[in-house]
């Protein structure tokens, strides 16, 4: 048995989704038999109904189901939508949406605007699926920027301009429902783990060198230096001057562009020239340079094309997606070559800007970090060279308590777009033969392993190999987590204060 999952379309948001979790799928032919069917569109109508029955699972979204099964359904706003205990909320927040869906007259999960319920379990004669709000292709590939407060336990609440989709959450919930429907199916789930080598979690961290002369990028990367770290530096090259020479004094870090001027300008040629220079100039002292991070973390699809275009194999703007998987900006009809690779979009620096002190920021970062790590999220944080040569203990702080947790893979951005390429690259065959799991199409040497859920809800991490014994396998429980914190509601109250902050961020850029 193959326990592929079966896409009617292959809509690039869902594709995209699908390839972040590292899921083994393929478009949907008539005669079929998908462990799940991801029905995204109704071209194949009579033959969804016909999987339906003989006890096929789908899973769609509300408007496509009332079609489907015609059953009415009613079009609604949806800003987010708030977890509650069910599994499909499973590690999750607040699923930030900012788009149209559509409900049905009935019980659900989660809440939209704490008005409607969310998501629908329904059954179709043997068969059986889940319907989401919105249409997930759609809202992955939504591009649009908005200003949102972010929660704290201790001081104030920080802001920034960040994508309006909270694309993380958006896979988290689409991730819940499949595994739910294949435990339901009594199924196990196998997908592509995150990190190399089987690795619980991944550190790398991000210092954008806004403004800083050479002393204080020094006195970050001898943080660094003293805990063995590799990090990645954007660096502002104007702000250098002619200490751009001494940045190779950086040993075992990476160099990538931020900017040549720090600021980003209306007109697409002039940001070429900006981040062209800032490329040429570092090559011209002998530093290649991977990577980019475009300053206020902003993006757009403009930009995307020059981040492209000037040969950059990966960017990170947290204008695009955070606290997410790497992934790849669709614009006009294809993706792009570039990998994103989101962060964390507060830093230090964001926090002290709102009058955090530092034992505040130090919290704030210690719950990021633990969330982080128990939702299986990249801890990829960034900060500024500046506010870490005025205040050291900060990054300290940070990089110890990730030195605390359990099997962390550390590395730098350029690191780290290596190992997903290759996990991209690695798609090997799975079967299962009884209990035996046969893998087809295995590399040699491959750092790529594999996740396996079992129906009870137990997980393992297993190497590829050409045959694996599941009845000789450690499974262990997948840890209990805790309930949504109906305090981070309070970020969603705020809406004037929002727009004033949102008017300042564009006024400061």
């Amino acid at each position: 048995m193959n326990p592929y999952i079966g896409i009617i379309n292959g809509k690039p948001g869902w594709v995209q989704l699908l390839k972040q979790e590292g899921l083994f799928y393929k478009v949907f032919k008539p005669g079929d038999n998908p462990a799940v069917l991801i029905v995204d569109e109704l071209s194949e109508k009579s033959e969804i109904l016909e999987y339906l029955s003989e006890g096929g699972f789908i899973l769609t979204d509300t408007a496509t189901l009332g079609t489907l099964l015609n059953e009415r359904t009613k079009r609604v706003r949806i800003d987010y939508i708030i977890p509650d205990t069910s599994p499909f909320f499973k590690n999750s927040g607040i699923v930030d949406i900012y788009n149209r869906g559509y409900v049905l007259n009935r019980k659900g999960y989660g809440r939209i605007n704490n008005r409607f319920p969310a998501l629908f379990e329904f059954s179709y004669k043997k068969g059986w699926g889940i319907a989401l709000p919105f249409d997930v292709s759609s809202v992955i590939l939504d591009s649009s920027r908005r200003t949102k407060f972010f929660y704290t336990k201790k001081g104030r609440f920080p802001v920034e301009y960040v994508s309006s989709v909270s694309r993380g959450e958006v896979r988290k919930l689409v991730v819940n429902a499949l595994r739910y429907l294949f435990r339901k199916r009594r199924l196990y789930y196998i997908h592509k783990w995150y990190y190399p080598e089987g690795k619980k979690n991944g550190f790398f961290f991000r210092i954008d060198t806004d403004k800083s002369d050479f002393k204080e990028i020094l006195d970050t990367y001898r943080i660094a230096e003293k805990n063995g770290l590799s990090l990645t530096f954007f660096i502002d090259v104007k702000s250098l001057n002619e200490d751009i020479n001494k940045l190779k004094e950086l040993e075992k870090q990476e160099i990538a562009v931020h900017s040549f001027e720090h600021r980003i300008f209306k007109d697409s040629i002039k940001n070429r020239e900006n981040f062209s220079k800032a490329k040429e100039l570092l090559l011209k002292k002998g530093i290649e340079t991977k990577g980019i991070a475009v300053p206020y973390g902003f993006w757009s699809s403009p930009l995307g094309f020059t981040i492209e275009e000037l040969g950059f194999l990966y960017s990170s703007e947290f204008s695009f997606s955070y606290d997410d998987l790497p992934s790849y900006s669709y614009i006009e009809t294809r993706f792009l070559n570039v990998l994103q690779i989101p962060i964390h979009p507060i830093s230090p620096g964001t926090l002290l800007y709102v009058k955090n002190n530092v034992d505040d920021i130090k919290s704030y970062f210690e719950r990021i970090i633990q969330e982080k790590y128990a939702r299986d999220e990249p801890l990829s944080l960034y900060g500024h060279s500046g506010i870490f040569s005025n205040h050291p203990s900060i990054l300290e702080h940070i990089i110890n308590a990730v030195k605390s947790k359990k099997g962390i893979w550390f590395g730098t951005y350029g690191d780290f777009y290596e190992w997903w390429r290759e996990r991209e690259n690695s798609n090997p065959e799975i079967l299962f033969d009884g209990s035996i799991l046969k893998m087809k199409g295995i590399e040699e040497n491959s750092r790529l392993t594999l996740r396996i859920i079992t129906p009870e809800g137990k997980r393992t991490i297993v190497p590829l190999k050409k045959e694996v014994n599941l009845k000789e396998l450690n499974f262990t429980e997948v840890p209990k987590t805790r309930a949504f914190d109906k305090n981070k509601l309070q970020v969603k109250q705020r809406a004037l204060k929002l727009k004033l902050k949102e008017m300042e961020n564009w006024i400061r850029r």
